[in-house]
C-alpha cells in the first residue's frame, strides 16, 4: 500500500540521473544572501514557493498571520508532512516503531524535524516568486529558507553526474538498464520501495494505488510488515 511519508523523501533512481527535484531546496542562496539564485527563470512555477522554519518554529496559524502581513494573498497549501501522519506527533505509530530494536527512533525524529517545518505556499498577487521569497526572509526571522518551486526538466538522456560511474548502487539496482528499456511512459508502473514520496505532486496524485485493506492507523492490518 502507499502509506504517508514520515522519514525521507525518496527520489526515484531513474529521475535521480537526469531530473532535479522540484519540491526541494535548490540551495541556501536565498536564506544566506537574499539574492536570486542562478537557475533558469522559465522553470519557476508561478504563484508557488516553499519555505522552511527554523527549529524554534511557530504554529501554522501564527505563521499564516505573519505571511499575510507580507502578502495578503498567501495561503499555506501544504505542510510537507502533516502532523497526524508524522511519527513525532503520532503516539501509536511512535510506540510501534520504538518496539523494533532495529529502528533508531531518535534518528527518525531528527529526520522528520526539517520536513515538519517545511511548507508549500500559494499566492495570487503579481509579485515574482523570487521577490516574495526575499520579502519573507527579510520580514519574518522565523523563516530559515524560502525558495521558488521549480518545474522538473529532463536535462539529457545521458547521466549528467560526472561521478555516476562510482555510484555502485546504480549498477546494483540496474538503473541504467531500466533507462535503456524506457525513458518514460504514462502506462509504466513504478514501485516505490519506501513511503517517502510527495503524494500531492501533480504527476502522482491521480496515479497512486492505495491498499485500502491496510488503513493508516498504526496497525499492520494486512500483515505485510
Amino acid at each position: 500500500m502507499t502509506k504517508p511519508f514520515t522519514i525521507l523523501t525518496i527520489i526515484f533512481f531513474v529521475a535521480l540521473l537526469v531530473v532535479p527535484a522540484n519540491i526541494s531546496f535548490a540551495s541556501d542562496t536565498y536564506s544566506k544572501k537574499n539574492k536570486s539564485i542562478s537557475q533558469n527563470k522559465s522553470l519557476i512555477m508561478n504563484n508557488s514557493i516553499i519555505i522552511r522554519l527554523r527549529k524554534n518554529d511557530i504554529p501554522p496559524q501564527d505563521l499564516l498571520i505573519l505571511l499575510k502581513s507580507v502578502d495578503n494573498s498567501i495561503t499555506i497549501n501544504n505542510q510537507l508532512i502533516k502532523l497526524e501522519e508524522s511519527i513525532t506527533y503520532n503516539y501509536k505509530l511512535r510506540q510501534t516503531k520504538s518496539q523494533n530494536k532495529n529502528i533508531n527512533i531518535q534518528k527518525i525524529l531528527e529526520t522528520e524535524s526539517p520536513l515538519l517545518r517545511t511548507f508549500i505556499l500559494k499566492f495570487s498577487s503579481e509579485i515574482e516568486p523570487e521577490k516574495l521569497c526575499q520579502k519573507i526572509l527579510q520580514s519574518i526571522p522565523s523563516v530559515e529558507i524560502a525558495e521558488p518551486v521549480y518545474h522538473a526538466k529532463v536535462l539529457q538522456f545521458l547521466p549528467n553526474d560526472p561521478i555516476s560511474a562510482q555510484q555502485t548502487l546504480l549498477s546494483t539496482c540496474k538503473v541504467r538498464e531500466a533507462w535503456e528499456y524506457a525513458t518514460g511512459d504514462s502506462n509504466l508502473i513504478i514501485g516505490i520501495s519506501d513511503n517517502g514520496c510527495y503524494q500531492h505532486h501533480e504527476d502522482l496524485k491521480n496515479s497512486i494505488a492505495k491498499n485500502w485493506a491496510d488503513p493508516v492507523n498504526g496497525i499492520d492490518d494486512d500483515g505485510n510488515g
